[in-house]
């Protein structure tokens, strides 16, 4: 009998200590468990976080587009002005001309008048001119935002 009582013995050490591993598995396993959980948890609120960056990259980027457009009418609006300004300035320039070839039958007021008239219209046409190209260089300024947002 005591060899089947040695038998339960060590049946029962066997089982107390497989008994004893598999709760340390277990709980390994369980704290494995709980670091894969937050790692999951995480890695979701970082996906949401940049899902909603993106988004307000799109909506940004949108703003940009309309901004551009908005700028190339401006733009296309103080062309057509500029070229009106041109003819009229071309059209001062050749009165301006006429008179002096008539051998001045203008006054005097009437000529200085008229070199103000130019003068003006000059200015203007510079002032256009300095328009446009910061227009332009915006444009590209933007354009070159939209091209870094797409590649982000």
């Amino acid at each position: 009998m005591s060899d089947t009582t040695n038998r339960w013995k060590q049946l029962a050490q066997d089982q107390a200590k497989t008994l004893e591993t598999v709760i340390t598995e277990r709980n390994e396993l369980q704290v494995k468990y709980q670091k894969m959980k937050e790692f999951i948890l995480e890695f979701q609120e970082r996906t949401h976080n940049l899902k909603m960056e993106k988004q307000k990259l799109f909506f940004k980027n949108h703003e940009m587009q309309e901004e551009i457009r908005k700028l190339n009418v401006e733009i296309q609006h103080q062309i057509i002005e500029l070229s009106e300004t041109q003819k009229l300035n071309q059209s001062l320039q050749q009165s301006n001309d006429d008179l002096r070839s008539r051998n001045g039958l203008m006054s005097r007021k009437e000529q200085e008048q008229l070199e103000k008239e130019i003068k003006l219209q000059s200015e203007k046409i510079k002032e256009i001119k300095v328009f446009c190209g910061i227009g332009y260089i915006m444009v590209i300024v933007f354009a070159v935002c939209i091209i870094g947002i797409y590649f982000l």
